[in-house]
């Protein structure tokens, strides 16, 4: 039963050329500054006074055996909350020092989940549980654990539209933990107290902001892909839910579609890929999530096999007072804003890029035959490529130079692709291969510059208006507004680096395509 669904940590993208680590940056104070707080595009010096938590969190990791931290817990301006350095950080320092007791995995879940062992005593289904994917056992241990937090709080409510299970049927849980006291779903407290309601990625938007907002932007086929990833992972555990609820196993309302689609938010915004001991392992890592990154950062978590912890090994000096910073990885803005919710200014980051899609004709009369000559090029027949500011990958050129090839057969396709592909061959049988490319390329930009749903003066005013709304406050009713407001700004943002992006590219490519009339 189990999907081949995957979600991409934010801190490990699957496509990018080097590895990536890390989680989300800070838990935020409130919903509105969790919003607002990262598309200033400033920097802002750490508050003199700590955050109330930070006696807290010092205690509790102390608690669970980490070293003295370098780190505390600081208002860090409109970055909301992050590490500062206690005293001075040289570079090449090794932080954090975070024991393998501080990673919530999806082994951990199946280990100490009171849910998941219920779920598993349905006739036939323990090794179903058992094969589901990471971020589903993940998902199903946070909801758990949420509800522990709620419970150790004494909270009535766990957020936006999502139910409290009723008290009738709290005792399944109790009954399968054993203890009957969720000792160690418990433990974890500390860190699910502080968790958003709204994580901040692109699940909390409405389905027609993310179509009106993305419209005319790679980045909405990106998020569709998101979406539909959370649909499924919905789809695949529900059953077992139900039946699980049925047999009286589990609380009613405690898994719902509400809570379990927090859980992939909080995933999505805070989840860590790292390797242990040569095995990838997909976790979250309190105490570490409070690291805010920053675009010119190049260090990044991981474990450490010589401490056997986890580990941000500085890439600069850091003074007393200094916010510390984090890679989220080699990401452009715009897939930073689906994952977690802000947006670093596209003009200033360096792997700001429009991905350009481009796929094999389907009325192509050799198509079968290009495909599997793609096939045996590791490509296939629909593929994307990042356009940038300073130029786009001459492997674009070469896929275009391939789609355009007219073959007289089916026979020589295979040479010709390897002729493009390995020795980089674009005039092929008197065809200027290059040249057609090329004028292809122009088209492709000049259309998308066509779908733009607003003009690029639109789109600055509403990028605009994003310093003026870090300083407004709202209430409950109107934070939803200021959402929108913040998200449309970020779009716009986004489109106007697009527009530039594709605009340089149609000018270069003019100017390539002048060298060779």
């Amino acid at each position: 039963m189990s999907s081949s669904i995957s979600f991409k940590p934010r801190l490990c993208h699957v496509a990018l050329e080097r590895p990536l680590r890390r989680s989300r940056p800070a838990c935020k104070a409130s919903l509105l500054q969790d919003l607002v707080e990262k598309f200033v595009n400033s920097k802002s010096s750490a508050s003199e006074e700590k955050c109330p938590e930070a006696v807290a969190w010092e205690e509790w990791i102390q608690l669970r055996g980490a070293p003295r931290q370098q780190l505390t817990l600081r208002q860090c301006g409109v970055e909301g909350r992050g590490l500062v350095a206690k005293e001075r950080i040289r570079q090449g320092t090794k932080l954090l020092q975070l024991p393998e007791n501080f990673l919530i995995s999806s082994e951990l879940a199946l280990k100490e989940s009171s849910l998941l062992k219920a779920m598993q005593r349905l006739p036939e289904q323990s090794a179903t549980i058992q094969g589901l994917p990471e971020w589903t056992l993940m998902a199903l241990y946070l909801v758990e654990l949420r509800h522990w937090s709620a419970a150790t709080q004494g909270a009535t409510s766990q957020g936006p539209g999502i139910e409290q299970p009723s008290t009738s049927d709290e005792s399944a849980l109790h009954d399968v933990n054993g203890r009957g006291d969720g000792t160690g779903q418990r433990s974890w407290h500390q860190y699910i107290s502080v968790l958003p309601a709204l994580p901040g990625s692109l699940l909390d938007w409405p389905p027609q902001q993310v179509d009106q907002l993305l419209a005319g932007s790679p980045l909405r086929r990106k998020a569709a892909d998101i979406a539909e990833a959370a649909r499924k992972s919905w789809a695949e555990v529900q059953p077992l839910v139900r039946e699980a609820e049925q047999e009286r196993l589990v609380p009613m309302k405690l898994v719902t579609e509400s809570t379990f689609k927090w859980a992939l938010g909080i995933l999505l915004t805070r989840s860590v890929l790292v390797r242990i001991q040569g095995v990838e392992k997909q976790v979250l890592i309190p105490w570490a999530d409070f690291l805010n990154h920053d675009v010119s950062v190049t260090s990044y978590i991981q474990w450490d096999d010589q401490t056997r912890s986890i580990v941000l090994v500085t890439d600069r000096e850091y003074q007393e007072g200094q916010q510390v910073y984090v890679s989220y990885g080699q990401r452009s803005s715009g897939d930073i804003m689906l994952s977690y919710g802000f947006c670093p200014a596209p003009t200033f980051n360096p792997n700001q890029a429009y991905d350009m899609r481009v796929e094999l004709n389907p009325k192509d009369s050799f198509l079968k035959a290009k495909e599997a000559a793609l096939l045996e090029m590791g490509m296939s027949r629909s593929m994307s490529f990042p356009l940038r500011i300073d130029g786009f990958p001459k492997e674009l050129v070469n896929y275009l130079a391939f789609k355009l090839y007219a073959p007289a057969q089916d026979s020589e396709i295979g040479d010709v692709a390897r002729q493009i592909f390995l020795e980089g061959k674009l005039v092929v049988k008197g065809q200027d291969l290059r040249l057609l490319a090329l004028s292809e390329l122009r088209g492709e930009c000049r259309r998308a510059l066509r779908e733009f749903p607003v003009s690029a003066e639109e789109d600055k005013a509403s990028a605009s208006s994003l310093a003026s709304l870090s300083s407004q406050q709202g209430t409950p009713a109107s934070q939803e507004i200021l959402r929108l407001k913040v998200r449309k700004g970020m779009c716009a943002e986004i489109r106007l680096r697009e527009r530039q992006i594709l605009q340089r590219s149609d000018f270069i490519i003019g100017g390539q395509l002048k060298l060779r009339s």
